[in-house]
């Protein structure tokens, strides 16, 4: 088992969640045109000493956003099965974890960094890409579960300050 974790291909799973998540926000872009797209977030993260869980990735638009606009849970779309199924199957040896609490440790904050980063190359992507013109000027992909003690911490690491100031996410923090 420890062998396995050791050998964990993160670049496979960073790239796969790029691919994922661009794959998502493009769709929806494509499919409600008149939508100002304005975040895309990780949430529902949940880690323990015998699995890494998948968290949900979903976005939402400024005309969902009353009330709901940095409640992940309640947004107006979450990432479709398919692509979510192709990342799930990534996770697979993170399924059955025998470790400690070191180990857990180690093993937790590299799967934050990585999702850090494939919220910075999502962002990136969506606003050089074609389809730029549906999202938000201070649009941005970060991890935004607040259930978690470590929130501000994880937003930090998905996202720079001038971009979480100009969306003003760190208002509910």
């Amino acid at each position: 088992m420890g062998d396995r974790i050791m050998s964990f291909d993160w670049n496979m799973l960073e790239d796969a969640w790029v691919r994922a998540a661009t794959d998502a926000l493009v769709g929806l872009a494509t499919a409600h045109p008149d939508e100002r797209i304005y975040a895309g977030a990780f949430w529902m993260l949940y880690g323990d000493y015998s699995s890494i869980q998948v968290p949900a990735f979903g976005a939402n638009a400024e005309s969902a956003a009353e009330g709901q606009r940095w409640a992940p849970p309640d947004w107006a779309w979450s990432m479709g099965n398919d692509a979510h199924e192709h990342v799930r199957t990534l996770y697979d040896p993170l399924q059955d974890l025998e470790i400690d609490e070191g180990a857990f440790e180690a093993l937790w904050a590299e799967h934050i960094a990585m999702l850090g980063r494939v919220c910075r190359r999502v962002t990136s992507a969506m606003r050089a890409g074609d389809h730029a013109g549906a999202f938000t000027s201070a649009f941005f992909v970060g991890i935004l579960d607040q259930s978690q003690d470590e929130a501000l911490a994880y937003l930090k690491q998905s996202a720079d300050e001038a971009t979480l100031e100009a969306a003003g996410v760190l208002e509910v923090f």
